[in-house]
């Protein structure tokens, strides 16, 4: 009877440790995004001769004043990009919602510099842009990039392990960033481009 006391004291104790090695399976989570298009850097809107100068700072709403700017909302929530027809140091601040329609910001800075500017956040709309620069006209583009918005965040750590695109599972794994907090921040980016097909990706 000791020793099988003994035993099973043991066997408990190894019990206890196999525990602490190997802790409960993770649960595997889905994300499924809408159909997406590829990027496109005139989608919400498409430039206009001198639209602002280093006194007439640029104001662009979706609604109200300066709304025939606009041609239209992101095709789903996703980043954005501006693009500078000069060269110039401003400014724009981008103010629209995310996926939750909470209001979100982001300013896009060019320091003596043209081209493209593309935003962190992914954006479910844009509801104004405000814009500064120093020359005497700029003009610019905004579209849509390939970074999607998530519905829920992810964090603090990457953990999206395997994508899908239109039902094909990506080869390369995908860009992703995440925020604990902020859902704005939490993207992906498939190798693929989207091209009009569903996105999904699986984590834990």
């Amino acid at each position: 009877m000791k020793y099988l006391s003994i035993l099973l004291a043991m066997l408990l104790m190894m019990g206890v440790a196999s525990a602490a090695w190997y802790p409960g399976t993770a649960t595997v989570k889905v994300q499924s995004l809408d159909a997406a298009e590829t990027t496109d850097t005139d989608q919400i809107k498409v430039a206009a001769v001198n639209e602002f100068n280093s006194t007439t700072h640029f104001v662009l709403t979706s609604s109200g004043a300066s709304s025939s700017g606009f041609i239209a909302q992101p095709d789903v929530c996703r980043n954005i990009i501006a693009t500078m027809n000069t060269s110039t140091s401003g400014s724009l601040k981008l103010t629209g919602t995310n996926i939750n329609g909470e209001t979100i910001t982001e300013n896009l800075t060019w320091a003596a510099a043209s081209g493209a500017k593309s935003s962190t956040k992914a954006f479910e709309t844009i509801t104004r842009v405000d814009g500064t620069c120093t020359t005497n006209a700029a003009q610019f583009i905004l579209g849509t990039g390939d970074l999607l918005g998530m519905r829920a965040t992810i964090g603090p750590t990457n953990t999206v392990f395997m994508a899908a695109l239109g039902g094909t599972r990506e080869a390369t794994a995908p860009s992703v960033t995440v925020s604990r907090t902020d859902v704005s921040l939490c993207t992906i980016d498939t190798s693929t481009a989207p091209g009009g097909a569903v996105t999904k990706f699986w984590y834990v």
